[in-house]
């Protein structure tokens, strides 16, 4: 899986910018990785392919900001190399998996990115939920009956998504914040895709800005700046800007 190019920046930048989180999502996943299905990837494999493409192209340390949900307070966080290569080293089990607990019996498989996208039109988080389970259930029984996804208890929905969340490391990243200010603990969630999403935005326009400054002061065509090495366009924008 390659790096970004500038020019491939900026033709994502310009095709997603206005578009929605799953649009922009899926844009993502189909520049980056072609070959792949992006409705049939584990949610896992999803954010693995999307920290793949920002290591590539921005490198492996992950920086960001998030708000204390107690205090407001804006914090600094970041993941080191080290986490994200263990993030990104971790494997889903694929395939069918079997969940007996309290009486009953469950077949299912783990969560793609197609049953996100249908649980994504639910009116509320528990009917989100129901889509999830009903679409990752294959079959679940009790005492040799069938048993319908969406009536079965509690406690064993509780369990199947603990064992989901094992079987597919990648799919919940998170990291621990402390707020210096109220000392409230939390674990802050990783979007992947909405992570990566930022840093192209942010990197296409700087591109735009750097072609402006060299457009305005040479005549150059962006095709003519974007085909400059990055040092020599950094000496041609100190020249330009001094």
């Amino acid at each position: 899986m390659p790096a970004l190019t500038e020019n491939l920046l900026l033709s994502l930048w310009e095709e997603g910018e206005g578009t929605g989180r799953l649009d922009r999502e899926a844009l993502l996943l189909a520049t980056a990785a072609p070959e792949l299905s992006g409705e049939e990837l584990t949610v896992g494999q999803r954010n693995a392919t999307l920290l793949r493409v920002h290591a590539r192209t921005f490198g492996e340390r992950l920086d960001g900001f998030v708000r204390c949900p107690a205090c407001d307070e804006a914090l600094e966080v970041s993941l080191g190399v080290p986490e994200v290569r263990a993030i990104l080293a971790a494997e889903p089990s694929l395939g069918e998996h079997a969940l007996v607990h309290d009486g009953y019996a469950l077949r299912f498989r783990l969560v793609t990115c197609a049953d996100l996208d249908d649980a994504a039109g639910a009116e509320d988080v528990d009917e989100a939920r129901r889509v999830l389970v009903e679409r990752c259930v294959l079959e679940a029984r009790r005492e040799d009956e069938p048993v319908r996804a969406e009536d079965l208890p509690e406690d064993v929905v509780v369990t199947l998504a603990d064992r989901l969340a094992r079987l597919d490391p990648q799919a919940d990243i998170s990291l621990a914040v402390s707020c210096p200010e109220c000392e409230h603990e939390w674990r802050a969630a990783l979007d992947a895709a909405s992570f990566l999403w930022s840093r192209v935005s942010l990197a296409a326009r700087r591109l735009l800005e750097e072609v402006h400054v060299l457009a305005t002061s040479y005549g150059w065509t962006e095709a003519d700046v974007l085909t400059l090495s990055r040092r020599r366009r950094r000496v041609y924008l100190e020249l330009a800007l001094s």
